[in-house]
């Protein structure tokens, strides 16, 4: 193993340790040196643009995340899995991200959706997170939609939604 190729895997294995411990601003930065390592390795250069996207994800830095994966997903070295999370992770960005307002906005994120659904259609997708955090905005979405005379309450507003589950 040549010098320069045990060290990327170092700091790979340091900076997935950091993501676990969920010290994700140190992750990023070893992550940003990883993906200038590895500028013209198409193989592995996807691969560490999403774990940075994951990175960023989970720093709430959700822009970054979305530019990291559209990146990665002008791979054609991506498996059907790894196309599925970036396109459904970008829609989770753009929706975080409060564009619901912007049409264009919208539109990617719904397609990012319908994407990923059709890659890897299964309901374990969308996680009890996703839902608490997506309710709010149905919510919102629902009143700016409907007359002002009619107050719309969707049945989950009164109780968590994993209660359910």
């Amino acid at each position: 193993m040549k010098p320069e190729e045990k060290e990327i895997l170092e700091k790979l294995q340091t900076a997935r340790q950091l993501y676990q411990e969920q010290k994700f601003p140190r992750a990023i930065e070893l992550f940003e040196q990883l993906a200038g390592f590895l500028r013209d390795d198409e193989e592995n250069l996807p691969i560490i643009q999403i774990e940075l996207a994951w990175s960023y994800y989970y720093n709430q830095s959700y822009q970054k995340a979305i530019d990291n994966l559209q990146q990665a997903l002008k791979s054609a070295k991506l498996t059907p899995q790894q196309e599925f999370d970036c396109y459904r992770i970008i829609g989770f960005s753009y929706e975080i991200l409060g564009q619901l307002k912007q049409k264009r906005r919208k539109n990617i994120s719904i397609s990012s959706f319908k994407t990923a659904v059709t890659i890897k259609p299964q309901p374990a997708a969308i996680s009890d997170w996703h839902i608490c955090i997506f309710s709010p905005a149905i919510s919102r979405f629902w009143l700016t939609c409907v007359k002002k005379s009619f107050v719309w309450t969707p049945s989950f507003s009164t109780r968590k939604p994993w209660a359910t589950f």
